[in-house]
């Protein structure tokens, strides 16, 4: 018999699916909480052994994975690493204790989306990093908690920033979605992207998120 628990409602259908990939962590309840008390949030279900994501994900196609950074004692990577390769458009985000640093950039490789401390899980916090993921915007969790787990900032910087380019770098790292950050430094929305793609392509990334933990070990963000 399938561990994996379907949730639906009569209700009107929410803006974004989210499908958990269940953790024992004692604050799992609490995300759990949270996400039911997102007006725009709907859990189509919760996976509970590894074996079930696929076929899972292939069924529910959901907009949004949660998932623990490590499922039945063993690492999560191999796992999103299929559903990034089969479903490019469906946004993961990992929840964690602290990370080493070569586990963080490989999660960056892989393309998750965002890296959620559990000591700092909160309601606005979690708010704040779905609002930037689900706008394809970048969210590297608490940039100090992060920049605290990295390697320490390299002394040869040998990535040129602009002006313009520092200040979208540091207003999508404080969480802020790529429309914020328009709106925020005066800038057009299409600015805002191309600044980021550019930004990726200085940084040697393809991920925004890897974009924002690079940008964290060479000191860029703070």
């Amino acid at each position: 018999m399938s561990t994996m628990q379907l949730h639906t409602s009569e209700s009107a259908m929410p803006a974004h699916s989210v499908l958990l990939l269940r953790s024992h962590h004692c604050n799992w309840v609490g995300l759990r909480t949270i996400l039911e008390e997102e007006q725009d949030l709907g859990i189509v279900g919760e996976v509970m052994h590894a074996d079930e994501i696929m076929p899972t994900v292939r069924r529910l196609h959901p907009d949004v994975i949660f998932t623990p950074v490590k499922l039945e004692g063993t690492s999560i990577i191999p796992h999103i690493a299929q559903v990034r390769i089969r479903w490019p458009e469906i946004k993961l985000i990992v929840l964690g204790d602290e990370p080493e640093h070569h586990e963080l950039m490989t999660l960056g490789h892989v393309g998750i989306d965002g890296y959620l401390l559990w000591n700092s899980l909160s309601p606005l916090v979690l708010h704040h990093c779905l609002g930037a993921v689900l706008e394809a915007g970048l969210w590297i969790g608490d940039s100090a908690a992060v920049a605290a787990l990295v390697t320490p900032p390299s002394a040869n910087r040998q990535v040129v920033l602009t002006t313009q380019q520092r200040a979208v770098l540091k207003r999508l790292a404080e969480g802020l979605t790529q429309q914020q950050t328009a709106d925020t430094e005066h800038l057009s929305l299409r600015t805002v992207e191309r600044t980021i793609e550019a930004l990726k392509e200085k940084f040697d990334v393809t991920t925004t998120f890897a974009l924002g933990v690079k940008a964290v070990c060479l000191g860029f963000v703070s």
